[in-house]
């Protein structure tokens, strides 16, 4: 019902591969970026409110960022221990295709997976909510992304679980990557998104 309704970006899955579609992404070599890795793993685990809920992945094009976004997403992927964190969800974006290239696509895609993982944001989620799928990304934000989140976590234990949501790629958007980042930026800083980190590569 919830995938029907939001209609998730399949292709935006770091795990997809295509290969005939030129889309296979792959992990860092073992031993190679280990000090970057380091500080996105201990980033992501560091659950004090005093840490950041934003990273910015950035660096000049072809430097392995998005290399880097896939190994943190299976990483944080690989079942995590209760209390941790766990890749909560992801949107690889890419120029190859029509829907990991579209704004629009990442919020639902987000909420849907995030709803999977935690049934406490999927009961948020009601009926009314759905139609701001087709609206602009700060409509989405704050009606799929926000409010239901919000809703979830208030009255619950603030040790409970903390989810990783990863965003790769922005400058691959063909609508408008900036404006996106700064919508998103935007909500962070004026809701309570407890419980959420969120790790971007944006451009640098």
């Amino acid at each position: 019902f919830i995938e029907q309704k939001l209609q998730p970006a399949i292709k935006a899955h770091y795990k997809t591969v295509l290969e005939e579609d030129h889309l296979q992404r792959q992990e860092c070599t073992p031993n190679t970026r280990v000090k970057i890795l380091q500080a996105i793993t201990e980033w992501a685990n560091h659950s004090s409110p005093d840490s950041p809920s934003v990273f910015f992945l950035t660096g000049q094009a072809g430097s392995g960022k998005t290399t880097i976004a896939y190994t943190i997403s299976k990483q944080f992927n690989q079942g995590a221990d209760p209390g941790t964190t766990r890749l909560g969800a992801n949107f690889f974006c890419s120029r190859y295709f029509q829907e990991t290239q579209t704004k629009t696509r990442i919020i639902p895609t987000i909420t849907y997976q995030l709803a999977r993982q935690c049934t406490s944001y999927a009961t948020a989620l009601h009926d009314d909510t759905f139609e701001a799928v087709n609206h602009r990304v700060s409509d989405q934000i704050k009606a799929i992304l926000a409010r239901p989140w919000q809703q979830s976590t208030d009255g619950h234990p603030s040790d409970g679980p903390q989810y990783l949501v990863v965003i790769d790629a922005l400058d691959e958007l063909k609508d408008g990557g900036l404006e996106f980042l700064r919508e998103l930026l935007s909500a962070i800083s004026n809701n309570n998104f407890t419980g959420l980190k969120f790790l971007m590569h944006v451009m640098s």
